[in-house]
This record gives C-alpha cells, sequence and structure tokens, in this order.
C-alpha cells in the first residue's frame, strides 16, 4: 500500500482557485449571492464574513437545521434560518424547501447549492435556476468514502448542470479538469480555519511554560503524551491507537494518550482500555469547547494520531503546532487530509495496523528534535497555505464565473 506522501499533488498544481478577471458586467452594482447550507457551524462563521466582506459581492447565507451539529449565531453577514430539513422515510435522501423557492425569487444572480447526491431538491432547483437567469454553483467534497459508479455518474451528472463547481481540496478539482470539466469552471476553495484564537492561545501556552508545566503534572501527563480531538465515532478507528499503545506502553513507561471529546464509541473504547489494562496511560476528558479548554491539552502533547477519517482536526492540530499520525490510505480521510505531508509536517502508518503505528509513534516519540520541525512545519502550512481569504478567493471565483455565465445565456 502506498504511503500519503508517495501521492502526494505535484509541485505546480492547477491553479482552480484564482479569481478570475471581473469581466465589464459587474461595474454597476455587486453580485447577489445565495449560499444554502444545511446548518452553520462555528468553523465556518469566518469564511461567511470574509465572503460578505468582499466588495463584489452581496451575500447571503440560508441554513437550516442538522441534529447532529450545533447551529452558531451569524456574525458579519445576513443570514435567514430556513425550515428544517426534510429526509425522505428516514432516509439518507434529504430534500430542502427553501432550495426552489430562492431560485424562483429572481432575488440573487448566483445560488451555491450543497454538491451532494443525496439532496432530492437539487436538481429541481437547478432547473428553477436555469428557467429565472440564475447562476448555479455546486460546492461540496466531489468524491465519496462509498464511491460506486452510479453514485459517480449522478454526481457528475448534477455538476455538468451548474455553471461552476468548488470542491474542498485542489487534488479533487484537478481530477474534475482530468475528467473533461473545462478548466474555467472549476475551482477549489480549499477548506480553511480561523487561525487567530488558536494562535492566540499557541502562543499563551509557550510562553507560561510554568502553567504548562503544572498542567501535565496534575493530570499526570509526561514527555511522550499523544492526543486525539475530536468525535469518539467508529469510523475513526481510535481503537487502532489503544492497541498501539498497549504495544508501546511495556517499553515506553512516560506513555500517555489522552482522548479529548464525546461520541458512540467512547464506551466501547473504555472496556478495550480496561482489558488491556491500560487505565493510567489512557485519559477520557469528554468533550471540551473552546481554545481556552483545548489548547491546553495541545499543549502538553507531543504528536496528534487521528487514524482514520480526519478532517478539519488536521488543520487545528497544525495551528497548535504538533505533528500529525496518520493512516496512509488517503480514500479514508477528508479532503483537509491535503494539508497533510509525510515527513514535513507529520508521519504517515499502515492503514488500520496498530503494530505499524506502535512503531511509527516510537520513532517520534523518542526524537525531539524532529517533532519540533514537523510542528513548526504545520503552523507554516496554515499560514501560506490554508487561511479563509484564500479559501473564499475559490468561492468568489465560482460566483463570478456563473454570474458572467448566466448573463450571456440570459442575452
Amino acid at each position: 500500500m502506498q504511503r500519503l506522501g508517495e501521492t502526494q499533488l505535484s509541485p505546480e498544481p492547477l491553479r482552480v482557485d484564482a479569481t478570475p478577471e471581473f469581466s465589464h458586467g459587474l461595474s454597476h452594482r455587486r453580485i447577489r449571492v445565495a449560499l444554502m447550507q444545511p446548518s452553520l457551524p462555528h468553523y465556518r462563521l469566518a469564511a461567511y464574513a470574509e465572503l460578505a466582506s468582499r466588495p463584489t459581492l452581496d451575500f447571503t447565507l440560508h441554513y437550516s437545521t442538522r441534529q447532529d451539529i450545533r447551529n452558531s449565531e451569524p456574525k458579519g453577514f445576513k443570514a435567514v434560518h430556513k425550515a428544517v430539513t426534510w429526509n425522505w422515510r428516514s432516509s439518507t435522501l434529504l430534500w430542502h424547501q427553501d432550495d426552489l423557492r430562492v431560485a424562483r425569487s429572481r432575488r440573487f444572480d448566483v445560488v451555491i447549492y450543497p454538491w451532494t447526491t443525496r439532496q432530492m431538491s437539487l436538481l429541481p432547483a437547478i432547473m428553477a435556476a436555469r428557467r429565472a437567469g440564475v447562476g448555479v454553483v455546486l460546492w461540496g467534497q466531489g468524491v465519496s468514502k462509498f464511491e460506486n459508479a452510479a453514485r459517480l455518474s449522478l454526481r457528475l451528472w448534477l455538476a455538468r448542470r451548474a455553471d461552476a463547481v468548488v470542491t474542498y481540496n485542489r487534488a479533487v478539482a484537478e481530477n474534475l479538469v482530468r475528467l473533461g470539466f473545462p478548466r474555467e469552471d472549476v475551482f477549489a476553495a480549499v477548506n480553511s480555519l480561523d487561525q487567530r484564537e488558536t494562535t492566540y492561545w499557541r502562543e499563551e501556552c509557550r510562553r507560561d511554560t510554568v502553567r504548562v508545566r503544572h498542567f501535565k503534572e496534575t493530570n499526570r501527563l509526561k514527555d511522550k503524551t499523544v492526543l486525539f480531538v475530536s468525535r469518539l465515532h467508529y469510523p475513526n478507528r481510535i481503537d487502532v491507537l489503544i492497541e498501539a499503545a498497549a504495544l508501546l506502553a511495556p517499553q515506553m513507561p512516560d506513555l500517555r494518550v489522552v482522548l479529548v471529546g464525546a461520541g458512540e464509541a467512547r464506551e466501547s473504547l473504555e472496556a478495550l482500555v480496561r482489558r488491556k489494562n491500560l487505565d493510567s496511560i489512557c485519559t477520557f476528558t469528554g468533550a471540551l469547547y473552546g481554545e481556552e479548554q483545548t489548547a491546553p491539552w495541545f499543549a502538553a502533547s507531543d504528536v496528534f494520531c487521528y487514524p482514520s477519517n480526519a478532517g478539519l482536526s488536521l488543520l487545528h492540530a497544525q495551528g497548535h503546532g504538533i505533528p500529525l499520525v496518520l493512516g496512509d490510505q488517503l480514500g479514508a480521510h477528508n479532503p483537509e487530509i491535503e494539508s497533510f505531508q509525510d515527513g514535513v509536517n507529520g508521519r504517515s502508518f499502515r492503514h488500520n495496523d496498530p503494530a505499524d503505528l506502535a512503531r511509527v509513534l516510537r520513532e517520534m516519540l523518542n526524537d525531539r528534535a524532529a517533532l519540533k520541525r514537523m510542528g513548526e512545519a504545520g503552523i507554516r502550512n496554515m499560514q501560506e497555505n490554508f487561511t479563509i481569504p484564500r479559501m473564499v478567493d475559490g468561492l468568489e471565483g465560482a460566483i463570478v464565473r456563473a454570474y458572467e455565465k448566466s448573463r450571456r445565456t440570459s442575452r
């Protein structure tokens, strides 16, 4: 099986996230754009505020409610809370009532829809937007962990009915171009986090070494601490980390494993810890919210391990300057895996292999210089490549492209 580092993007990927030159039609007013979303999570607030700040755009968010995500209060942008999403007969199929209403309203020049095959209202909304002369942008991952030929064909078929598509990373955008999508219609809004608060707390912890040392002593942490911060879900394969810790513990008495988060897998993970006699090594903190609560755990840890299904947590960890340890199967992770460079800001291990994870952790935890180097590389990566303005550049580019195409069609 290939390592992640052997499947990274080429040094000069396609410039699919660049904002195109504005045409003659944009000088008289801003583009009225509606973004349709199933929820308003806190990590999107900065991106939406950045969209609203762009002088070319008159931006409005339309969002709904999901049971598994807590909605945040809109700040810095206009927002409309839509009716609750309908699930078709308790299945994974969705219907968003406002998708068609917004398209037909003629109050917007461009509408951005989630690019998902589960959304039954998507095709009717695209058709309604076409009839109303409204530009359509589809924004989504562009891939599925449970991909099959039918799902892929439907996803591409829907994309070809939009004016522009936006992906969560460059790799998927590049692949769409290879599949025949016009380069000028494909954009990447590389998933990013607002790192300002993370940076503040990272620097606070670095300055206050006495406080960090006291925190480590209080929580029985040594100098070989492995951290996981996310939901305790089965697909994340945290059991692989616990199995690896059981292999390492006899030869590494200072080893500690900290699991921050809540989820349906906690009970089974705690049972596994008891079976492996790791109660003195593994700590379950429960769910923690906000940098003030999570930053001390990052500051007190040495590596961040996310065996499978890793996503935005990778960006959070890099912002804190902590090296990554990930399973090497690309398809088992989310689009944020693009931020990972094997040997630069972390290391990979064989997918779902506790013995290989134990080997990698042993090598990393015994090399303090490499840990420092990889942690600093992660900080630079966030500062240079994964910023909110760069993410929004991709969205703005797609909006402008869709607006220009819809204007040409309506003439």
